[in-house]
């Protein structure tokens, strides 16, 4: 309006230099202005109260000015995006902002004693409205359109649906939370998404709105396949891992050899193939990985420690003891003695040499060892 034109063009023309106080929604501002505001930015819209006491000006840095009815700016916000209107409603206790990104805000434009007395009043009256977010909690509804219910419940006065929602948001974070530590629990011992999946369903958990949590979080997870690969490798280079370890981390070296083909992706699947007893398919996968030009170095001597004992579980001794020596050449004389590839190398050499080169124990003889259980561990040194 021409009015409001006028006081933003007196406001743009003055020099203030005052702190105040001012309720802005959400988060009480202080500010303190020292040059004419605006300078830097353009006038996109603006709006004064119904009672003429207060000026809301929006402008293109995305910042709302608010200005007292001695056009003394007095507090700013800044917004996500920028405002492209502005409107008070009838009553000016609400202030509407239309955002360019196409949202809208509604903000409480009240002074900030009667905020807080509704603060208060919606506190008190949580008691009063338990029984029926419980109750709703109970039920059918999805968790997504509880809140939708509240509010349209018109049997309840404002105040307690508003308390009521505050109570509901603060469970459904409370269930969140509890979710997503479950989540992270089947993460780190089934490694895919499928998996994990599976497991959520076998163990449901009795209360349904963190199950229905739990599977929301599930589908909305998107896996890392480098880190699943390398919790994998950390299950199958252990020799007392567990089959259900041990069946996770193949679906997950499955994955990140899917996702791309690496030396450490293949011995990874390589090692866990060996430890389900799957001899053949082990030996396959773990030549590949040695064939890999990326191989050198860090992969290197765990393939080949993995390769002796898979060779010799398929009855080819000869190889496997072969295999054996050049592990053992390789590792009497490493470049990094002191790295982490070298540390478990010498770990898997002690278990190839308790299975195939027991020093003062009679070996096992490979044929015997093929009728272990084909789904176990394989046996431990003899």
């Amino acid at each position: 309006s021409p009015e409001t034109a006028t006081i933003i063009e007196r406001i743009l023309e003055g020099r203030f230099d005052d702190k105040s106080k001012f309720a802005v929604p959400n988060a009480e501002v202080l500010v303190a202005r020292t040059g004419p505001p605006g300078k830097q930015s353009e006038v996109i819209a603006s709006v004064i109260s119904p009672d003429d006491s207060r000026l809301v000006v929006a402008t293109s840095d995305r910042t709302l000015r608010f200005y007292d009815n001695s056009h003394h700016e007095v507090a700013t916000h800044r917004l996500e995006a920028s405002a492209t209107a502005l409107r008070f409603s009838a009553d000016g206790m609400r202030l509407v902002i239309t955002r360019d990104d196409g949202q809208t805000e509604i903000w409480d434009a009240r002074d900030i004693d009667a905020r807080n007395a509704d603060v208060h009043a919606r506190w008190d009256a949580r008691e009063q409205v338990a029984p029926w977010v419980e109750e709703l909690l109970a039920g059918p509804v999805p968790s997504d359109e509880l809140e939708r219910s509240i509010s349209r419940e018109k049997n309840h006065p404002a105040i307690k649906r508003l308390a009521a929602l505050d109570l509901l948001r603060d469970r459904l974070s409370e269930y969140g939370y509890e979710a997503q530590r479950r989540l992270e629990e089947l993460k780190s011992e089934q490694l895919t998404k499928s998996r994990v999946r599976d497991a959520a369903e076998r163990s449901r958990d009795p209360r349904p709105r963190i199950q229905e949590a739990l599977l929301k979080h599930i589908e909305e997870w998107d896996p890392d396949v480098q880190s699943a690969k390398n919790d994998a490798w950390d299950f199958v280079r252990d020799p007392k891992c567990s089959p259900d370890r041990v069946a996770a981390a193949r679906d997950a070296a499955q994955e990140a050899v899917k996702w791309r083909v690496s030396a450490g992706a293949l011995l990874t699947l390589g090692a866990a193939q060996f430890r389900h007893g799957d001899f053949a398919d082990a030996l396959q996968s773990l030549l590949r990985s040695s064939e890999s030009p990326r191989n050198a170095d860090r992969a290197e001597l765990a393939t080949i420690a993995f390769i002796a004992m898979t060779q010799y579980k398929l009855g080819h001794v000869d190889d496997a003891r072969e295999s054996l020596t050049k592990l053992r050449t390789m590792l009497s004389d490493p470049e990094d003695p002191e790295s982490w590839w070298v540390g478990q190398a010498n770990d898997l050499l002690a278990e190839a040499e308790a299975l195939i080169d027991p020093k003062g124990v009679e070996a096992i003889s490979p044929t015997e060892e093929q009728h272990d259980e084909p789904n176990g561990n394989p046996p431990g040194p003899p």
